[in-house]
C-alpha cells in the first residue's frame, strides 16, 4: 500500500502545470487513483471489460481492508499472495475504474481481503487449505478454461545436487508439503518451496528423465480467489461483474461508498 502511494505520489508531482513563473501540484491521490494504478499494474489491458470491472472492484475493497488493519503485512495471506501481471493501455482501465466508482464488496457486513492471481491449476483453492477458516468466504471452484492461458504449464530443470520429494498435496493440487535435500534435510511448504526456486505455482510435479529431475507447474500464482484468466472466460459467457465475483467468492454484499 505504501509503496503503491509512493508510486503515484512521484507520479504526480510530475504532472505540474506552469502558471505565473510557479508550479502548481495535482491533488493528492485518492483511493479512485490508486485503483487504476494498481489495475494497471496487475490486470491484462485485452480482457472483457466485465472482468476487468469486477477486479477494480476487488481492488478496491482490498484497499479499504489495507487502510483499515494500516498494515496488511500481518495479514495470514501476506505469505502467498502475488502478482506478477503488467499493465498497458490507460483508457481501457480508466473505464473499469469510473465505471465502478466506490463500488465494494463486504461479507456478513464487513470488508475483508479478497485474493486474486494469474491463473489456476483447474480449479481455485479453498481457504481452509492454509487453515485461514474465518475466510470462509473464500472458496474452491472449477476454472476449466485455464489450462487455456498463457503460461499455464511450465517445465523446467531442477538444480543439480539437490534431490526433492513431494510429501503431501491439497485435494486442489497445490502441494502442502515437500522435503528437500542437500547439504540438509529440509521439510518445507509447498508455498515456501516456489519461492526459493522462483517457481509460478505450487501445483507442481516431478518428472525424472535420463537422470535429471524436470519441475511441471500448472497455472500462475497462489490459486486463492479470483483466477483473472477463469473471470475473463466468465465475461466472454455474458457474466456482469456481481457474478464474476460471485463465483468465486461466497455471502457477497455490494455497496456504493459516497464519493466526495
Amino acid at each position: 500500500m505504501k509503496r503503491l502511494k509512493r508510486l503515484l505520489s512521484i507520479s504526480l508531482l510530475l504532472m505540474v502545470i506552469p502558471l505565473t513563473g510557479a508550479f502548481f501540484v495535482r491533488k493528492e491521490p485518492d483511493i479512485e487513483d490508486l485503483v487504476l494504478l494498481q489495475l494497471m499494474v496487475e490486470a491484462d489491458p485485452d480482457f472483457e471489460p466485465a472482468a476487468l470491472r469486477a477486479q477494480a472492484i476487488l481492488i478496491r475493497t482490498n484497499l479499504i481492508v489495507e487502510k483499515q488493519t494500516e498494515d496488511v503485512t500481518r495479514s495470514k495471506f501476506s505469505d502467498v499472495l502475488k502478482h506478477d501481471t503488467t499493465g498497458r493501455n490507460l483508457a481501457v482501465f480508466q473505464d473499469a475504474v469510473s465505471q465502478t466508482e466506490g463500488v465494494i464488496v463486504k461479507v456478513e457486513g464487513k470488508c475483508v481481503q479478497l485474493p486474486y492471481h494469474r491463473s489456476s491449476c483447474g480449479s481455485t483453492r479453498a481457504a481452509e487449505e492454509i487453515q485461514e477458516k474465518k475466510a470462509s468466504y473464500i472458496k474452491s471452484v472449477p476454472c476449466p478454461d485455464d489450462v487455456l492461458a498463457e503460461g499455464f504449464l511450465q517445465v523446467r530443470e531442477f538444480p543439480s545436487g539437490e534431490k526433492v520429494k513431494i510429501i503431501r498435496r491439497f485435494p486442489s493440487g497445490y502441494v502442502e508439503t515437500v522435503k528437500l535435500r542437500g547439504k540438509m534435510t529440509v521439510t518445507m511448504t509447498g508455498e515456501a518451496f516456489r519461492r526459493e526456486f522462483g517457481l509460478s505455482s505450487s501445483c507442481f510435479y516431478l518428472k525424472k528423465k535420463e537422470g535429471k529431475v524436470y519441475i511441471i507447474t500448472k497455472g500462475c500464482g497462489h490459486g486463492f480467489g479470483l483466477s483473472q484468466s477463469m473471470a475473463n472466460t466468465l465475461a466472454k459467457k455474458g457474466k456482469t461483474e456481481e457474478e464474476i465475483l460471485s463465483y468465486f467468492f461466497e455471502k457477497l454484499e455490494f455497496f456504493r461508498m459516497n464519493i466526495e
